[in-house]
């Protein structure tokens, strides 16, 4: 059971960092199937440009499915989940038309993967939890069409820790890989303004 709990979660990140349509994690999801999640500070983005290449002259934010136009270092505060360097550099807003990660300044709930060589969000927009005044952007409620309110840094941490704590094989662990909807794959070009919440709209289509 644990080996297909753990099968369904890399299925299910593959979906959502692939070409189609983006898919975006329900609370359940985000923990169980993000290899990584931690605390991190982020520092001022900057812009990938042609400086920025390597010696072939391609552009080093460049996988072969998606080209990152920010980059930033970044500190683990924290480790929930997962290992990573203490300091390491974050790409984001990746070219895709319906979703990004976009990458700004500040303290951040991250939960995070690897395209190819980088570091990545793991989920799009919700990739990145702000954290503000001790107070974490979370999920209010299993229901991810509601927006997300600020919550106690605390309560979400041992809510998270938790499920990451909690046998795979228990019911509702296995309710979790089971049940999920099929997605399709991603494409993508620039995005203008994607929401940093999830709503109706950002649903499965």
């Amino acid at each position: 059971m644990k080996s297909f709990v753990a099968t369904t979660g890399i299925l299910l990140m593959t979906l959502a960092i692939s070409k189609g349509e983006p898919y975006f994690y329900d609370r359940l999801e985000l923990v169980n199937c993000c290899p990584i999640i931690v605390v991190i500070d982020v520092e001022e983005p900057e812009k990938e440009t042609k400086s920025n290449s390597d010696t072939s002259g391609l552009d080093i934010s460049q996988t072969p499915q998606w080209d990152y136009s920010q980059r930033a270092k970044a500190k683990v505060v924290r480790k929930l989940k997962g290992e990573i360097r203490d300091n390491f550099v974050l790409h984001g807003s990746e070219n895709n038309i319906d979703a990004q990660c976009r990458l700004k300044k500040g303290r951040f709930l991250a939960f995070l993967t690897k395209d190819g060589i980088f570091w990545v969000g793991a989920n799009w927009q919700l990739s990145l939890r702000p954290i503000v005044d001790n107070k974490i952007e979370w999920y209010v409620s299993d229901d991810k069409s509601l927006p997300m309110t600020f919550q106690a840094e605390k309560s979400v941490i041992d809510e998270i820790q938790a499920r990451i704590n909690e046998p795979t094989n228990s019911p509702k662990a296995e309710q979790a890989g089971a049940d999920q909807p099929a997605t399709k794959p991603v494409e993508k070009p620039a995005v203008k303004g994607q929401p940093s919440t999830p709503t109706a709209k950002d649903s499965p289509r």
